[in-house]
This record gives structure tokens, sequence and C-alpha cells, in this order.
């Protein structure tokens, strides 16, 4: 008797607590993914800099940091469903621009001017570019003609290199 209640009693431990004892890992979802990368990116390419943020947005993930008043660099990660929806996006922000590339994937680099200082020299650096499910916009903007923002291309070299050893840029179906 003693034996069928040790019996019944390691049946029911093990059925309270999954059966066969195994734990399943969480799968991190993107966004929880895109923020790790940002928070690894901003201490990267904002060492020093104390105005650091990591922040979410409707559609995914992103940082700022100013290393001085009047300069600042934000990146953005937007998720998509599917590479198509992410392609389509980064295609309706091309405006006719020239389509390059940046490590296999498609990019578009411009210079604007910000709307409170027209006519002179472009105040803003963006890059966008698409990879797999992301758009990933990066824009410095320095109000001075010292450029000490971030450059978007060393940002996005970070995004890319971090984002990468995270698995950010595997391809994910919703």
């Amino acid at each position: 008797m003693k034996r069928i209640l040790s019996l019944t009693l390691m049946i029911c431990l093990l059925i309270a607590c999954g059966g066969t004892g195994t734990v399943i890992p969480d799968t991190p979802t993107p966004g929880e993914v895109a923020e790790a990368v940002l928070e690894k990116v901003a201490d990267i390419v904002c060492p020093d800099i104390p105005n650091v943020r990591v922040f979410a947005t409707d559609t995914g993930y992103g940082f700022w940091c100013a290393p001085a008043a009047g300069h600042s660099t934000t990146a953005t990660l937007q998720w998509f469903s599917n590479p198509g929806d992410a392609q389509a996006a980064f295609e309706t922000r091309r405006e006719g621009r020239p389509v390059g590339e940046f490590h296999e994937f498609p990019l578009l680099a411009w210079d604007e001017d910000h709307p409170s200082f027209p006519g002179g020299r472009k105040e803003y650096r963006v890059w966008l570019w698409q990879a797999q499910n992301w758009l990933i916009e990066v824009r410095a903007f320095d109000d001075t003609h010292y450029t000490i923002a971030p450059d978007p291309g060393r940002v996005s070299e970070a995004i890319y290199q971090v984002g990468a050893e995270y698995g950010l840029f595997t391809v994910q179906e919703d």
C-alpha cells in the first residue's frame, strides 16, 4: 500500500510539474530581441554620453542619444509581419532615391533640411535599410556645422553586427 501511495504521489508531482520535468525555454519576441540589440548598440555608439534612452514605439523599438545640445541620433527598428511587407514599406519611402546595398540589404542614404533651417546646409543625415522583417532608420541631426552626432553608417553597422549576433535578422512569419 505504501508503494502505491508513493507511486501515486510521484505521478501527481510529475503531472503538476509539467509531465516530464523538461523546461521549455521562452522564445523571445522580435521586440524583446530588438530592445536588447538597441541597448547594446547604444552602449557601443554612445558610450560616454549621459543622454541616451531606448524606447518602444507603436511598431517597434528605438534609441536616441545626444552628445550635445542640438546634436542627436535616433535609430528606429520597425517590425513587419513578413519580409514582403517590410520591403513594401521601404519602397514607399524611396521617393526616387537610388537604392544602395548594406550587407546585401537594400539601403537608402540621403541628407535633408530640418524645417527650422530651410535652404542651407542639410542638418539631417539619414540611412534607411530593410533587413528581413525590419525597416531600420537612423537619423543624425547636427544644428551646427560640427557633425558630432553619431554617424548613421556607424550606428547601422553596430545594429547590423549586434543584430546578427542576437539573431534579429532571421525571417519570422506571424
